[in-house]
């Protein structure tokens, strides 16, 4: 066996440590070792009796087809260091029930195809999803993604039946394609996540929150009765309106917060005038209506000051 070697000093002789070479096809369970920093293509390709494989911080990659076929492997664990899992990676696992990778990044083409027996997914790191990335996994319900998240690939859940509620953050082109969901008949419910909720309750207006509160819930009002091959296009649609309707009211905020700050500006421009005729033993009431009239021109704020609020506010 090469490099590898079992290891009896567990108390469990079918665990296998893998550092690098051929694996047996009758191999059970793996343990890579700490030398190992990915998997390489098609290295478990066909391992029937494979149950579980347990990783480490140090693997970065799993390349193209590296389990593929594995059709009882039901658990991969502690590869929270994996930064991108290739083509085919997981294709046809079918009892693939539990991973873990919370540094992934890119999820490549029919990465986790067929993998019947997964039922939620978490991978809060992930930029990238490709395509038919998670096709017919029949018994996914629950999908999550983090702000980080840039695009999803066509079809990447198709014939994902069982899948209620995904969890994405509202960008620009986020879904490339029409049909990433398409006939994912039970899809009803997406949660917003990132930095869009901090901006609402940021708002100057409780109307202006109210109403993009109600904008965002729209589509799990609307979803449960979009028909099967119109549901990804129906939340393409409204990413489109609700970042529309969320930069309208940034750029009327932004004009509001403009507008008060020109105000006091004025309003201290003034009392500094006044200040001054008072420690001048002026008469202040005489020569403070006609420096109020001078001193609170909107040209002398909008010459000096209206480029820095400008900037203060981009």
């Amino acid at each position: 066996m090469a490099d590898n070697q079992l290891v009896d000093d567990v108390g469990d002789d079918d665990i296998f440590v893998y550092t690098g070479g051929r694996v047996p096809r009758d191999v059970k369970r793996v343990r890579f070792s700490g030398s190992t920093s990915f998997v390489r293509a098609m290295e478990f390709l066909n391992c029937e009796q494979l149950i579980e494989v347990g990783g480490h911080d140090k693997i970065k990659k799993i390349k193209q087809e590296a389990f593929i076929h594995c059709r009882r492997l039901r658990w991969v664990s502690n590869m929270n260091g994996v930064i991108e899992i290739e083509v085919k990676a997981f294709f046809g696992c079918n009892a693939l029930c539990h991973v873990e990778f919370e540094k992934l990044e890119i999820i490549g083409e029919s990465s986790f195809g067929w993998c019947r027996s997964l039922v939620s997914v978490s991978m809060p790191s992930v930029r990238r999803v490709g395509e038919n990335a998670f096709q017919d996994c029949d018994r996914l319900t629950d999908v999550a993604f983090g702000e980080d998240l840039e695009g999803i690939g066509g079809n990447a859940f198709l014939n994902c039946t069982a899948l209620r509620r995904i969890a994405i953050p509202l960008k620009d082109g986020l879904i490339v394609e029409d049909d990433a969901f398409d006939w994912c008949g039970n899809l009803s419910s997406v949660d917003v996540i990132g930095g869009i909720h901090k901006t609402i309750s940021s708002s100057h207006m409780e109307s202006w929150r109210d109403e993009m509160y109600v904008e965002i819930d729209v589509i799990n009002q609307t979803l449960p009765d979009t028909p099967l091959d119109g549901k990804t296009a129906a939340i393409q649609q409204w990413i489109v309106t609700v970042i529309a309707r969320m930069e309208h009211y940034k750029f009327e905020h932004q004009k509001f917060v403009l507008k008060e700050a020109m105000t006091l500006l004025e309003l201290a421009l003034w009392k500094a005038k006044l200040n001054e005729n008072e420690s001048n033993n002026i008469d202040v009431e005489t020569v403070g209506r006609k420096e109020h009239r001078v001193t609170c021109g909107a040209s002398i704020v909008i010459k000096n000051v209206l480029p820095f609020l400008a900037l203060k506010g981009s």
